[in-house]
């Protein structure tokens, strides 16, 4: 997966391999469910993507598919209860007929959620949920397929189509990636369109190193003008105390964090001290300001104007911009 307009790669899709070269791995799964060992296979998977964190490159993530009929399995839960940290794992669940309502898996993605771990969700092509399904379960990451990308710089309806799930991701706050793209006319038509990921075979293929993009990639990649983008948010912070929980009473706005330092909500003094809570809209550094400020403004209007927490690689607080700050870059002050 890469960011758009920066040309740079920001996360890397675990493939699972088999003995047997050639074989399918779906007649891996199908074999596995079969005899009751569909939990057990996932889980095994799971390990051993987690395995390889420690080979991620900075201010990247690692992206693993997961069947949504297999994510309530004990072995699964085991796996996910005994990780400290997914603050870099981004779990791709795949849903289908059959498969458990958005509130089972709400809860079955409780453990992975509470140690950092990032949801991806798929908004078209197989395995991929409709508008209410994807609202329910609050994702960070929103995809469409080839299926829609595919010679988009051709066809204006299936533009149309991808803006209008583009504005739904950025409802929910969460990042728009365009996967199976294959052609540079495709990555022009996404970037005129303001698509901030992209994913295919255009951007990178299948290879045993985490490693950056091809030069030539990059730079069909790199989209961005100086206009709309810094090379660091940090000078446009500003520090600010953090507190383990929202406080009944405040004269002074605070950050609630996790054990991690990761921040949950944003708390704002009010009438007589009675604070407002909202939730907290995480960046980093690399940011775009003028991606942030999108983000910003797609929330609710009692949150528009609340601060941007810029977080570090691990998701660690590092302080907070105002809405007023980041606007005043984009229009040259």
């Amino acid at each position: 997966m890469a960011d758009l307009a920066r040309g740079v790669a920001v996360g890397y899709r675990a493939r699972p391999r088999f003995p047997l070269s050639g074989a399918d791995p779906r007649r891996w799964f199908e074999a596995a469910q079969e005899h009751g060992l569909h939990g057990r296979l996932a889980a095994s998977l799971l390990a051993t993507t987690l395995e390889r964190r420690e080979d991620l490159p900075a201010n990247s993530v690692l992206i693993t598919e997961l069947d949504a009929a297999v994510l309530a399995s004990p072995e699964v839960q085991g796996l996910l209860n005994a990780s400290d940290d997914l603050s870099r794992v981004v779990i791709e669940l795949v849903t289908g007929p059959g498969h458990p309502a958005a509130a089972e898996l709400r809860d079955a993605l409780a453990p992975a959620r509470e140690r950092g771990g990032l949801l991806w969700l798929r908004a078209s092509g197989p395995g991929h949920l409709d508008a209410g399904g994807l609202v329910s379960l609050d994702p960070d990451f929103v995809s469409v397929d080839g299926g829609l990308v595919g010679d988009i710089d051709a066809a204006p309806r299936r533009a149309a189509a991808l803006a209008a799930l583009g504005a739904l991701a950025g409802e929910l706050d969460a990042w728009l990636v365009a996967d199976g793209v294959r052609k540079t006319g495709e990555l022009t038509r996404l970037a005129e369109l303001r698509v901030p990921l992209v994913a295919g075979a255009l951007v990178g293929g299948e290879r045993e190193v985490m490693m950056g993009l091809e030069p030539a990639v990059r730079s069909a990649l790199c989209t961005g003008t100086a206009a709309d983008r810094v090379d660091d948010l940090s000078p446009l912070s500003t520090p600010i105390r953090t507190v383990a929980v929202a406080p009944e009473l405040c004269a002074h706005p605070v950050v609630v964090v996790d054990r991690a330092g990761r921040p949950r909500e944003v708390v704002l003094p009010g009438p007589g001290r009675r604070p407002s809570r909202h939730p907290a809209l995480c960046v980093q550094r690399e940011d775009r300001p003028v991606d942030v400020a999108r983000r910003a403004a797609a929330r609710p209007a009692d949150d528009e104007l609340v601060p941007v927490c810029l977080c570090d690689d691990t998701g660690a607080l590092l302080g907070v911009i105002g809405v007023t700050r980041l606007l005043g870059v984009l229009a040259g002050r």
